[in-house]
C-alpha cells in the first residue's frame, strides 16, 4: 500500500513538528508544514503532497478557505478547541483514518486527477529527514540553472536539502569539477537530497523534479526542449563545464521559464550568461557574499545589474518554495 503524503497547515510550529513524528510512517508522512502566512494559491498548486491536514485554531483565516476549495489536492480539516489539541492522538487517529477520508475525496475528483495521485512514482528524499516526495513524472516547463565553482557543493546542497520539488522544475547543475569529484558529488547529492539526479547520461529526457549534473568533460545541446544529448565535444576553456554556455543552452530552449543562480565561486564564469539570461527574459539570484566561500562568481554577475534576489543557500530556496509559480514564467 503506498503510504499518503499530507500537508499540515495551522498550529505552532513545535505542534506540526510533533505531528511529523506522531504519524504512522507506515500510513502517512508529514511532507511540508505551513502557517496559515505561508500559505498560497500558487504553493498549493506546485505541492507534491496528497492531501492538506488544516488546523482551524482561533486565528484561522477563513479567506484561506476559497484557496483550498479551489486547490486540486483534498483539505481535510479539524477544529482546534480553546483547550488546544491533543497533536499526538490526533495524529495516530488519522494515520488509520485518513487513507479512507481521502479515498472518498479522490472518488469525486476527475479520473485523471485520481490517475496522477495513486500513479505517481516516489523519489526517496533526504533520508536523515524519513520523508519521501513524489511528483508526476512529465516533461518540465521550467529549468532551474544552478552555477557553483569552489565552495559551491556545500552551498548547493544546503539549497537543495531546503528546496521543496515541484510538478513543472527540473533543475540543471553546472559545477566546476573534475571528474573524479563529479562522480562523488553526485552520490552525496543522491543521498542527501529529494531530487533525481541524473549524472553521465549521454541521451536524457528532462522531466520535472530531474536535477541534470551537467558533466565536467562533454558538452551539452538540447534537442526539442526537453531531450539533452551529450556531446562528444569539450567545453571552451579554461572552465569545466563552463557555465556561460549552459546558461545560453538552456535559456535558447526556455526563455523566460529559465531562472538562473550563481553560488559561491571563483572568477567571473556565469556572468555573461546572467546578462544573457535575464535580457532573454528570465530570472537571476544569487548566493549573498557574506555566506560565499568566495563570492568572486555572485559578485560579478551583480556587477552585470540583471539580479534581482541576493541571499543565504537556504533563504534562496525559501523564497522559492513560497511562490514557485510567480517566481518562474511558465512560457
Amino acid at each position: 500500500m503506498q503510504r499518503i503524503r499530507i500537508g499540515v497547515v495551522g498550529g505552532s510550529q513545535a505542534h506540526r513538528d510533533e505531528l511529523k513524528q506522531a504519524f504512522i510512517p507506515e500510513d502517512v508522512s508529514v511532507a511540508i508544514s505551513l502557517d496559515y502566512a505561508q500559505v498560497s494559491a500558487a504553493r498549493l498548486e506546485m505541492s507534491t503532497v496528497n492531501a492538506w491536514l488544516v488546523v482551524m485554531a482561533p486565528n484561522y483565516r477563513h479567506e484561506l478557505d476559497d484557496i483550498f476549495a479551489k486547490a486540486k489536492t483534498p483539505a481535510l480539516y479539524v477544529e482546534q478547541e480553546d483547550g488546544g489539541v491533543d497533536f499526538i492522538a490526533l495524529a495516530r487517529k488519522w494515520s488509520l483514518s485518513i487513507r479512507a477520508k481521502l479515498d472518498k475525496k479522490i472518488a469525486k475528483s476527475p479520473k485523471d486527477e485520481r490517475e496522477s495521485v495513486e500513479a505517481e512514482p516516489i523519489i526517496d528524499g533526504f533520508a536523515g529527514a524519513g520523508l519521501k516526495y513524489s511528483v508526476a513524472r512529465a516533461n518540465c516547463k521550467t529549468v532551474l540553472i544552478l552555477g557553483s565553482s569552489f565552495g559551491g557543493p556545500d552551498a548547493v546542497t544546503e539549497f537543495l536539502k531546503a528546496l521543496e520539488p515541484n510538478r513543472y522544475r527540473a533543475i540543471i547543475l553546472a559545477q566546476h569539477i573534475d571528474p573524479g569529484g563529479y562522480k562523488a558529488l553526485s552520490e552525496s547529492l543522491r543521498r542527501e537530497t529529494p531530487f533525481n539526479i541524473v549524472s553521465g547520461a549521454k541521451l536524457h529526457q528532462l522531466k520535472a523534479n530531474d536535477l541534470y549534473f551537467v558533466s565536467p568533460e562533454n558538452r551539452f545541446r538540447l534537442v526539442g526542449r526537453n531531450t539533452i544529448v551529450e556531446e562528444d565535444e569539450p567545453w571552451d576553456a579554461p572552465y569545466r563545464p563552463n557555465i556561460n554556455q549552459v546558461i545560453v543552452e538552456v535559456s535558447n530552449s526556455y526563455g523566460k521559464s529559465a531562472m538562473l543562480i550563481i553560488f559561491s565561486g571563483m572568477d567571473t564564469d556565469g556572468a555573461a550568461g546572467s546578462r544573457f539570461l535575464a535580457d532573454n527574459g528570465g530570472n537571476v539570484w544569487v548566493q549573498s557574499k557574506a555566506t560565499c566561500l568566495c563570492s568572486s562568481m555572485p559578485e560579478a554577475a551583480l556587477a552585470t545589474g540583471r539580479v534581482t534576489h541576493e541571499a543565504s543557500p537556504e533563504d534562496l530556496a525559501r523564497a522559492l518554495n513560497s511562490d514557485p509559480l510567480m517566481t518562474v514564467g511558465i512560457n
